[in-house]
């Protein structure tokens, strides 16, 4: 099995991250998984898990990166 490469997408709040990765199919939402609290993860590790096997098999998987990076 081969090691899949992150990809993140970065941006300041309410530039479209979101937006964006609606439109991706191969991209685990952290933001959704937390139910959007102030904590990434939340109590959802379990969850992040099982997405992370569901999608094993691609070598590429987007995540948003919420930070204070010019759109």
């Amino acid at each position: 099995m081969n090691a899949i490469k992150p990809i993140a997408i970065g941006g300041q709040t309410g530039c479209g991250k979101t937006l964006l990765l609606d439109k991706i199919k191969v991209k685990i939402d952290l933001e959704g998984l937390a139910n959007h609290r102030d904590s990434v993860f939340g109590n959802t590790i379990n969850e992040l898990a099982i997405e992370l096997i569901k999608k094993q098999h691609y070598t590429h998987l987007i995540f948003e990166d919420e930070g204070s990076n010019k759109c």
